[in-house]
């Protein structure tokens, strides 16, 4: 093959597999914007190289070349992330995150966690490969020793990640990868012709394993674990509504929120989910957030798909590759990598890999998945603007109306965007331009679950006087979140108000503020309490 065309085609995939060094992730608001333009302008020099590659390279070793590339792109890319790890773990590198230690380049220990997972079948599998080779060349020598230190890597530090998701997906997906390569299914199928007794000991065995193992995962992190399983239980109600249309593109944060006002509202709930219910920007899975947005037809041919990828992947014989796909399968049953740049273009790039085969079929797949990466994230307007609500916050503190004049020059770019809908909104609140505050923030009420947005609305309405419409917004919020002390506070105080006095609901409204448990102690409940004593 020509040695020009592999050269293009490496050059084309690197910046795509190492995305997560060429630009920060933590950004304002959590949002990825930066990396999805990055990924789009990658994702289209990919496209015309791998155009030119395919037309102008030999067919006999085109795709394995292609698969090699992935995979070792992958590997020795994430083996920088798990070294950088390391480095923090032992202080030598800052983290990304103000409370956890350990987060690679990424902006909290999950997706840094959820990337990790996928290097584990990959370097097993390139391991298992090279041990089989009796007669190893100098490379191959040094690659079977790098991928040892590696997979030691990934012993040490993704257990620092605390991340139960990602210690799953890895465990399963070397399973797999370790059952391709030795059959422990078949050897099962000869002890059970032998005698069966032995299989029952072994599956017996292997489930009092798992209870234990599964149950240590549960107690280790509780609240977080309770906090999943009632977030799940809300989005499949949410689901059962509209199963097959799905209520639209980016609606998750406010369906969920307006299905779990239903469910607090309807007061069948217990103590404990009022207590671990709080706000979510995902599903923490991946399965339901696209049946939610998109409808069940289209979650199962996402699934279709995957599934797809993995059963060619086993007939071409590349189990590091279908290990990999598992893992990210397996990490979107409780995270969110479709959401990440870095998990999404790398799980793209495996389920690539996995099908590969040197026709038209295959080319169009390849147009067709990269020009929607490019047509559907790149936005440089976006990012521009970005940039400039950032050298903007400076005013937010000190100078409102200064602060008033660059939002309302922003609003036509990110108009689409919660977080700045709320802060402008807040902006105009308080500036006590209230009308305008209001309708800017039920546009991002549409957008967001944050609970703060129907505070605000309702102290709109409460200072315009508009008592009736303010209650019904401050009552919204505690049915969202009934373990917040703070709209009971407004409550409180809006039914204090002369014109809108009701002493039955002041005094229970008050004796909510002064005895509920909240989830988070603060100072602002003990002063809230001290000024709600005063009201009468």
């Amino acid at each position: 093959m020509n040695n020009v065309g592999k050269i293009v085609l490496l050059t084309s995939l690197l910046p795509i597999i190492g995305i997560e060094y060429i630009l920060p992730s933590g950004i304002i608001g959590g949002d990825l914007i930066e990396q999805w333009n990055y990924v789009a302008i990658a994702s289209l020099i990919s496209l015309i190289a791998f155009i030119f590659y395919f037309y102008f390279s030999g067919k006999e070793d085109c795709f394995h070349f292609l698969g090699n590339v992935i995979i070792w792109g992958i590997i020795i890319s994430i083996s920088i992330e798990a070294i950088w790890g390391l480095l923090q773990l032992y202080g030598y590198l800052p983290s990304f995150h103000s409370v956890f230690k350990v987060t690679g380049t990424f902006f909290n220990p999950a997706p840094y966690s959820g990337y990790l997972a996928l290097e584990g079948p990959l370097c097993l599998n390139e391991l298992l490969v090279l041990r089989k080779e009796k007669n190893k060349s100098f490379l191959k020598l040094y690659s079977y020793c790098f991928l040892i230190f590696v997979l030691l890597l990934i012993v040490v530090v993704l257990p620092c990640g605390m991340s139960r998701s990602a210690w799953i997906s890895t465990i399963f997906s070397s399973l797999f990868v370790l059952e391709m390569h030795y059959s422990f299914y078949s050897s099962l199928k000869n002890v059970w012709l032998k005698g069966p007794n032995k299989v029952f000991c072994l599956i017996l065995v292997a489930l009092i394993l798992l209870l234990c193992i599964g149950g240590y995962l549960f107690f280790l992190k509780k609240d977080s674990a309770l906090g999943r399983l009632f977030m799940w239980k809300i989005e499949c109600r949410a689901i059962a509504q509209k199963p097959l249309l799905g209520y639209g593109a980016n609606s998750f944060a406010h369906t969920y929120k307006i299905t779990q006002e239903d469910y607090f509202s309807s007061e069948l709930f217990s103590e404990e989910e009022e207590f671990v219910a709080g706000v979510v920007k995902y599903a923490f899975n991946e399965y339901f957030q696209m049946a939610i947005e998109y409808g069940l037809p289209v979650l199962f041919l996402y699934i279709g798909f995957c599934v797809y990828g993995v059963y060619i992947g086993i007939k071409n014989k590349r189990y590091g590759i279908c290990g990999g796909i598992i893992s990210f399968m397996i990490f979107s049953f409780s995270s969110y990598p479709l959401h990440l740049p870095v998990l999404f273009s790398s799980f793209l790039l495996l389920l690539l890999a996995a099908i590969a085969k040197h026709d038209k079929a295959f080319l169009w797949l390849y147009v067709f998945l990269f020009s929607s990466l490019v047509f559907l994230n790149y936005k440089p307007y976006e990012s521009e603007a970005y940039n400039h609500w950032r050298r903007s916050e400076i005013y937010w503190v000190n100078d409102g109306r200064q602060a008033l004049i660059e939002y309302e020059k922003l609003y036509p770019l990110l108009g689409n965007n919660a977080s700045f809908l709320f802060k402008y909104g807040f902006c105009l609140y308080r500036n006590k331009r209230y009308e305008e505050a209001i309708e800017c923030l039920k546009e991002a009420e549409l957008l967001s679950c944050d609970p703060m947005i129907l505070n605000v609305i309702g102290r709109c309405y409460q200072l315009q006087h508009k008592y009736e419409e303010a209650e019904y917004w401050y009552i919204r919020s505690t049915h969202f979140l009934p373990n917040r002390i703070y709209p009971y506070y407004l409550l409180a105080k809006l039914y204090a108000e002369p014109d809108y006095y009701n002493s039955t609901e002041l005094n229970r409204m008050k004796d909510i503020v002064l005895f509920k448990e909240p989830k988070v102690y603060s100072k602002a409940i003990e002063e809230m309490r001290e000024e709600i004593q005063r009201l009468k």
